[in-house]
């Protein structure tokens, strides 16, 4: 179980930050993107993509969760912040 159930998120600013263990993406707050056009992207170990991102106006935070079309990514033996352009991704999962 990771991040006390969905409390206590991790917090991700550089390419290759890995989690390790099984269970599911639920949110994620992408805080102070600084340009607009800078993207990011969430894969499991295997390299399925769970998440990506898209920012349109620049310093805008985002959050991608159930409210907004983000449906629960399970995940088995991990998530990669696989790619960020700017910005700490957040990542809070169950």
């Amino acid at each position: 179980m990771f991040n006390a159930a969905g409390k206590n998120p991790v917090s991700w600013t550089t390419n290759g930050q890995t989690i390790y263990g099984t269970g599911t993406l639920i949110k994620v707050y992408w805080f102070n993107p600084a340009n607009s056009g800078d993207t990011f992207t969430i894969t499991d170990l295997a390299g399925n993509v769970k998440l990506t991102g898209r920012c349109e106006n620049s310093n805008q935070s985002q959050i991608f969760d159930e409210s907004n079309g983000l449906a629960a990514q399970q995940f088995l033996n991990g998530l990669v912040c696989y790619q960020i352009s700017s910005g700490t991704l957040e990542v809070t999962i169950a």
